[in-house]
């Protein structure tokens, strides 16, 4: 059975409940029906992988009934709002038209505006999908503030959340900044920047939420936190291959973005290191290029498989997974917990989507 199954649906729920209720607040602003209705669809077509591991953990970590159990679904709402609205700002800041198989917002409210006879409708769609992500980030702010918790905790969650967000805005300007760059890049960059935007807002964060809820110590909580971000870069790793080697109705955008957006992956990185200079400069002519054909895609595609790349990313992947096993195995909490967290390991690798 999937990890997630158990706990999926119920916050695809309580997200759906969320945004109905943001409706009926903001009903005065031309936030209507349909998109609400397409932010909901948007919101819950994910995995819930970082809500799952927050209610997850938590229920491991103390067995039994879950206390507080709407206000621990509405948390774990909050925090896959907040990724929705990171997806929806990465996906203008990507160009990508295609999240989640369906269309990205930006390129939802342009068609939106095409119908309406908008002037600039690129424009608008552009303007509204940042503006809808701010929202969501407000929805889920607010979701927090109303937690049934204690007013202390209900302040060391928003903290969390504040501090974890704005070091995800820095990680992003760093991710584009090394999209634009023509120098050498190493892989402690990219590494780094991982940690920095996957590793903390996929793993970290949620575990930590999970802990504070759940009163562990301040060590404990540490070294949560510094599983979780092992956790998430594991998860980005299986992304860059996914998002080059999987199945684009499996996980609902384009295997071609990555390569065409020039994104600086290991697999990039491996190929700045290990292709000759002549084939170098065939490769680095069509990544990063928006005109590049899917023929001349495949061909690089083909080129990291056969020079053996895409095995030595695997490898390291096996290796990250070993390590994260180990450093669970180590961790002060029960049994439970502790096996809970090796299927999470075991998922977050070996997914399709």
């Amino acid at each position: 059975m999937n990890i997630l199954s158990e706990w999926q649906p119920k916050i695809q729920a309580e997200i759906q409940t969320i945004l109905a209720e943001a409706a009926e607040e903001f009903s005065e602003f031309s936030l209507d029906r349909i998109q609400i209705g397409y932010l909901q669809q948007l919101a819950t077509k994910g995995k819930q992988f970082r809500g799952c591991l927050l209610v997850g953990l938590y229920r491991s970590v103390l067995g039994g009934e879950i206390q507080d159990k709407r206000s621990l679904l509405r948390l774990a709402a909050a925090i896959e709002l907040y990724g929705t609205g990171i997806l929806i700002h990465d996906d203008v800041i990507d160009r990508s038209d295609q999240r989640r198989g369906i269309p990205s917002v930006h390129q939802y409210m342009e068609e939106r505006a095409k119908t309406d006879q908008l002037k600039e409708a690129a424009h608008f769609g552009i303007s509204s999908a940042i503006c809808l992500a701010d929202f969501l980030y407000f929805i889920a702010d607010n979701t927090v503030a109303e937690l049934e918790f204690s007013p202390q905790l209900r302040l060391t969650l928003a903290a969390i959340n504040g501090s974890e967000l704005a070091r995800l805005g820095l990680a992003e300007i760093e991710d584009v900044r090394l999209s634009f760059c023509d120098q050498p890049i190493s892989r402690t960059e990219i590494i780094d920047m991982y940690i920095g935007k996957t590793g903390r807002y996929t793993g970290r964060w949620p575990l930590l939420l999970a802990a504070t809820v759940a009163g562990l110590s301040t060590k404990s909580c540490q070294s949560l936190a510094k599983v979780g971000e092992k956790i998430g870069l594991l998860y980005q790793l299986k992304d860059d291959e996914l998002g080059i080697f999987g199945d684009p109705e499996k996980i609902g955008k384009s295997v071609t973005s990555d390569l065409v957006a020039g994104k600086k992956t290991l697999y990039y990185y491996y190929l700045k290191q290990d292709l000759s200079l002549k084939q170098q400069l065939s490769v680095f002519k069509i990544i990063g290029n928006s005109e590049a054909t899917l023929a001349q895609l495949d061909e690089v595609k083909s080129l990291i498989t056969t020079t053996g790349i895409r095995q030595k990313v695997s490898t390291e992947m096996t290796a990250l997974k070993l390590e994260l096993l180990i450093d669970i195995s180590k961790l002060e909490l029960p049994t439970q917990a502790m096996v809970f967290l090796d299927q999470i390991v075991d998922f977050a690798v070996s997914r399709s989507n």
